[in-house]
C-alpha cells in the first residue's frame, strides 16, 4: 500500500505561481485588445460602449488577480506566523546561553584588552626609560629607531652615546681650563700692567718733585742773582762809565800805557755786554741803565780802536 505524501510549501507555491504567472499572457492580449481604445465624440455612443465595456472587464480581471494573489499568500502568511512562533520558542531557549557564553567570553576578551593595554604600557615605558637614557648621556633621541630596535642595539647605541658625551664633556672641560688660564694670565698681566703703570707714575712723581726741587732752586738761584745784580747794577754802570772815561783820558797816550787799564777792564765790559744782551734773563735795567751801558760800551770800543 503506497502513502501518497503531501505536497510541500515549496511545490503548492510554485503550482499556485504559475497560474497565477499565466495572467501575464491575458494581460498582454488585454493590453493589446483594449490599449488603443479612446473616445474622440462624448456623442458617438458605440466609442463610449466599448471604453466602458472594456474599463469592467479590465477591473473585473485585476479584482480577480488580487483574489488569487492573497489566496496564495494566505498559506504562507500563516506559515510566517508558525514559523515565527516557533522562531521566538528557539530563541526564548537559546538567548540565556548565548547571553550566558557571551559573558564568559567577554572575560577572555577582557583578559585580552588588559594584556594589550599591559603590553602597551609596557611599550611606552620601555620607550620612555630608553629615551631618559639617551638624554642622560646628551644622546640623539630618534622615537622610532628607539622603538623598533632590540636591547642588545639599544645598548650599543647607549654606549656610543656615552662615549660621544664623555670626549664632548672632556673638549668642553679643556676649553673651560684654557679660557681660565687665558683669564688667569690676563689678570696677572693686568695685575703686572697696574705695578707697571703704578711704577710708572711714582717715577714720574719723583721726576716731577726733582724738576719742582730744581725749579724751587734755580728760582731760588735767579732771586738771588737777580738780587746781587740789583745790589752791583749802580756800581757797575758807574764803573762803565768811569772805565770809559779812563780809557778816553789816555787816549793820547802810548800803546803800552793804554793795554794794562785795557785788560783789567775786559772782565767789566763782558759783564757790561752780557747785562745788554736781550737772551739774558737775570739782569733788571732800567731803559737809562741800558743807555748809559750801551753808551759805556760804545766809547770803549771807540777808544780801544784808536788806542
Amino acid at each position: 500500500m503506497t502513502t501518497a505524501t503531501a505536497p510541500t510549501i515549496t511545490e503548492t507555491l510554485d503550482s499556485e505561481l504559475t497560474e497565477f504567472s499565466a495572467a501575464g499572457a491575458a494581460i498582454a492580449d488585454m493590453v493589446k485588445t483594449y490599449g488603443h481604445l479612446a473616445i474622440a465624440d462624448l456623442g458617438n455612443k458605440s466609442e463610449v460602449a466599448a471604453v466602458v465595456e472594456a474599463h469592467r472587464m479590465v477591473k473585473a480581471y485585476r479584482v480577480k488577480i488580487e483574489k488569487k494573489r492573497k489566496e496564495i499568500k494566505a498559506p504562507a502568511l500563516a506559515f510566517g506566523k508558525a514559523v515565527d512562533k516557533e522562531g521566538k520558542r528557539l530563541m526564548a531557549l537559546i538567548e540565556p546561553l548565548e547571553t550566558h557564553l557571551d559573558a564568559e567570553r567577554e572575560k577572555l576578551r577582557a583578559a585580552e584588552r588588559a594584556a594589550a593595554e599591559a603590553e602597551k604600557k609596557a611599550a611606552a615605558e620601555k620607550l620612555q626609560a630608553r629615551i631618559d637614557a639617551m638624554n642622560a648621556v646628551g644622546g640623539p633621541v630618534n622615537l622610532d629607531m628607539l622603538a623598533n630596535i632590540t636591547d642588545q642595539s639599544f645598548e650599543l647605541e647607549l654606549r656610543a652615546a656615552k662615549e660621544a658625551e664623555a670626549e664632548r664633556v672632556a673638549e668642553q672641560h679643556r676649553i673651560e681650563k684654557e679660557r681660565e688660564a687665558a683669564a688667569e694670565a690676563e689678570q696677572v698681566e693686568r695685575r703686572a700692567a697696574m705695578e707697571r703703570e703704578n711704577a710708572a707714575r711714582i717715577e714720574r712723581e719723583k721726576l716731577a718733585e726733582e724738576n719742582r726741587v730744581q725749579q724751587k732752586e734755580l728760582q731760588r738761584l735767579k732771586q738771588a742773582e737777580s738780587q746781587r745784580v740789583a745790589a752791583e747794577r749802580p756800581a757797575i754802570v758807574a764803573d762803565a762809565i768811569v772805565t770809559a772815561d779812563s780809557l778816553e783820558n789816555i787816549a793820547g797816550d802810548s800803546r803800552e800805557m793804554a793795554e794794562p787799564i785795557i785788560d783789567d777792564n775786559n772782565d767789566h765790559e763782558s759783564r757790561l755786554r752780557a747785562m745788554v744782551d736781550p737772551d739774558q734773563q737775570t739782569w733788571d735795567l732800567s731803559p737809562n741803565d741800558v743807555a748809559a751801558i750801551q753808551w759805556a760800551l760804545d766809547r770803549i770800543a771807540e777808544l780801544e780802536a784808536s788806542a
